[in-house]
């Protein structure tokens, strides 16, 4: 039905099911790739120390992390196995709204990729949607209540940088809260028209 009403998904979506049947019939495909040699929480790889595990996918885990070697400055690392072409695509991009990498290292052993890339805080859309003031009472609220919320899921961790509303008068206390919405989603637009002029196209935004 979904590829009916999307002709131009067919194909690729078509694909993805059959490497999906493949890889549950034959998982000893992926044996290769050293899936299950992951770097352990609050040790150590490639000179990154890690701080904790902050998402995981099929694929790659994203890791909290200090960088010794440039002032223990805080980072996130996504290890993966041949990530490095993900990396040649983000380096292409240059846009306030997308995340830029600061580096990428191929660790031989581990046949794992590393790509380093700023914090910049644990909120995720899900954590403000949760923290926000329910129903009507939000719709009342000014656009800077979201800002809020982020600091909130982001206050149990004392380095995640804070998003003082001086800093981001794109979301102002002379807007609504619904126009808050509205001008969050053109930044994401704003960032995914940038990605798409370059030939970048995303297919998994959450």
């Amino acid at each position: 039905a979904f590829c009916s009403e999307y002709p131009g998904f067919r194909s690729c979506l078509r694909r993805q099911i059959e490497l999906h049947q493949l890889i549950e019939q034959h998982p000893d495909i992926l044996d290769g790739f050293n899936l299950h040699a992951w770097p352990e929480e609050w040790g150590t790889f490639l000179g990154y120390e890690l701080l904790g595990e902050l998402g995981r996918g099929a694929f790659a885990r994203v890791y909290r992390a200090r960088e010794g070697a440039l002032g223990s400055r805080d980072v996130v690392v996504k290890v993966s196995p041949l990530g490095g072409d993900e990396a040649k695509t983000l380096g292409r991009l240059n846009h306030p709204n997308i995340v830029p990498v600061f580096s990428v290292t191929h660790d031989e052993e581990t046949a794992k990729t590393v790509i380093c890339m700023p914090y910049l805080g644990k909120a995720t859309l899900h954590d403000v949607l949760n923290v926000l003031p329910a129903g009507t009472l939000r719709l009342r609220e000014e656009s800077t209540v979201i800002l809020r919320a982020v600091d909130q899921v982001n206050r149990s961790d004392e380095t995640a940088p804070q998003l003082h509303e001086e800093s981001r008068p794109i979301l102002s206390r002379d807007m609504s809260y619904v126009d808050g919405v509205f001008s969050t989603m053109l930044q994401l637009a704003s960032a995914l028209a940038h990605a798409h002029e370059r030939g970048v196209h995303h297919l998994d935004l959450k």
